[in-house]
């Protein structure tokens, strides 16, 4: 009797109740009442069952089927997984009540090892045409709209795409976050949504990126143009250097929109348009104003970023006059590509940025070589010093370089610090291990190892590419 109370079984007359107190009486008396058990149940139903209210309608003999809907309608309260199914299932759950509480599993690792396979099967068909081939991959709706299935992929025109997130959604729904490069060189950024039918993945839906998927990344960006006007403004080419992309630094010094801005006296920088861009890749544009003091009005700027997750950088900057970048990094379309895992050859320019992009070292590249004795390289170097090195307060926030030999001999890399910019914040002499991978960055070298990563910055250009070559030869 203390279970139909719980469920609310009291709501009955307390006149007919009283009546089925003899054994055969409430035997026929709980048989009606469960054969009602659905009508109270709706009736009393305000949120999803917890685990101990499907258990006593287990344990109460409420019918299979009766359990298995209160739960599709009403849900769960609870994470269910295999291990309590078996526990159910043990207490005599029934078949139907169960493959309820199976459809709330969660299917995450699943959907990353399917998903991507999957991908890649209705990628190659829509491109050949030919939808129909994975009809059963697709929802019905979505099957039939033409629109959306050419939002995913229009016919001859698929290049690449990799997954950058695939997220688990409530009622077994799967939010696929892609990146698309299409021909001739056309990127994209959409959603696809999955969900489960017949214990199978199915794409139901494409739509556009959603405002959380780039916001990091545009409040970043934001924050990096604002940055470099102002380092151009105050002269500061060593700031400025760091926040563009290798193929811009030789234009830092010759750009005219630049000189505008260096010359300008700036009262304020205000940011008018920001958004995703997409232009020989994904990009962020970002149209500013600069106002200046004692005028009416103000010059008006575009800068395009990479949009790199912690460390955005400009690709390419224009002023108010056509539509067109004054600036711009040349090897915009080869690092689309290789993102994408292309293999493209990246641009030849006789500038510094070549340098910071080939791997193959330019002509005359050894004579830069400090010195070379034998099969050991040295490279004179600017080392950064990230917040915090060595130096205490005040100036623990900052960034310090101090000068050095980069030294490269029988499979070892060493770095000896010669001058500090700031006293006692020296590095002495250091040996770099378990490096993992050495990269162009700036107009210098990112050396990642297991512990940490070291930043250098070549005093000659012209060895750069001889310091990267002879940095990544010591990798095992």
């Amino acid at each position: 009797m203390a279970q139909i109370r719980k469920y609310g079984f009291l709501h009955m007359r307390f006149g007919y109740v009283m009546g089925c107190f003899d054994s055969a009486a409430v035997r026929s008396c709980l048989a009606l009442c469960l054969l009602l058990t659905p009508v109270f149940l709706f009736a009393q139903a305000q949120g999803p069952l917890t685990l101990e209210q499907v258990r006593n309608l287990i344990n109460i003999g409420a019918p299979d089927t009766t359990v298995a809907h209160e739960i599709q309608t009403r849900g769960i309260a609870f994470t269910s997984d295999r291990d309590l199914l078996n526990r159910l299932e043990s207490q005599h759950a029934g078949a139907k009540t169960l493959a309820a509480l199976r459809d709330f599993l969660p299917m995450l690792d699943e959907a990353k090892k399917q998903v991507p396979q999957l991908l890649q099967s209705i990628y190659s068909a829509l491109d050949q045409g030919n939808p129909i081939s994975v009809r059963s991959s697709l929802s019905n709706d979505l099957a039939n709209n033409t629109a959306k299935l050419d939002m995913i992929c229009k016919p001859f025109t698929y290049r690449a795409h990799y997954v950058e997130a695939i997220i688990e959604r409530p009622q077994k729904r799967f939010e696929v976050r892609v990146r698309v490069l299409f021909k001739p060189l056309e990127e994209r950024a959409y959603v696809l949504w999955f969900g489960v039918a017949g214990g199978n993945f199915q794409l139901q839906d494409a739509v556009e990126p959603p405002q959380d998927w780039f916001q990091g990344q545009l409040s970043a960006s934001e924050q990096t143009v604002r940055k470099f006007v102002y380092a151009v403004n105050a002269g500061r080419n060593d700031v400025a250097q760091q926040i563009v992309t290798p193929g811009l630094v030789a234009r830092l010094s010759s750009s005219k929109v630049l000189a505008a801005i260096r010359s300008s006296q700036i009262s304020q920088v205000s940011t008018q348009q920001l958004g995703i861009w997409y232009y020989k890749g994904l990009k962020i544009r970002n149209e500013i104003w600069v106002h200046e003091n004692g005028k009416m009005c103000c010059s008006t700027y575009v800068f395009l970023l990479d949009p790199l997750p912690e460390d955005p950088k400009i690709v390419a900057w224009r002023g108010a006059a056509g539509n067109s970048s004054e600036s711009e990094d040349p090897t915009l379309e080869y690092a689309t590509l290789t993102r994408f895992g292309i293999s493209a050859t990246p641009p030849v320019e006789p500038q510094v940025a070549n340098a910071q992009t080939s791997a193959t070292p330019p002509a005359g590249s050894q004579s830069a070589v400090v010195a070379q004795q034998g099969d050991a390289l040295r490279f004179n170097v600017r080392h950064r010093h990230k917040p915090g090195f060595i130096i205490s307060n005040p100036d623990a926030g900052q960034i310090s370089f101090c000068s050095g030999v980069l030294t490269i001999d029988k499979g070892a890399v060493q770095y000896y610090c010669t001058q500090p910019d700031i006293p006692k914040n020296r590095c002495e002499r250091v040996t770099i291990t378990g490096i993992k991978e050495v990269k162009y960055q700036e107009n210098g070298l990112r050396i990642s190892t297991h512990g940490g990563s070291w930043d250098f910055f070549l005093d000659d250009q012209g060895q750069l590419a001889a310091a990267h070559d002879a940095v990544a030869a010591t990798i095992k």
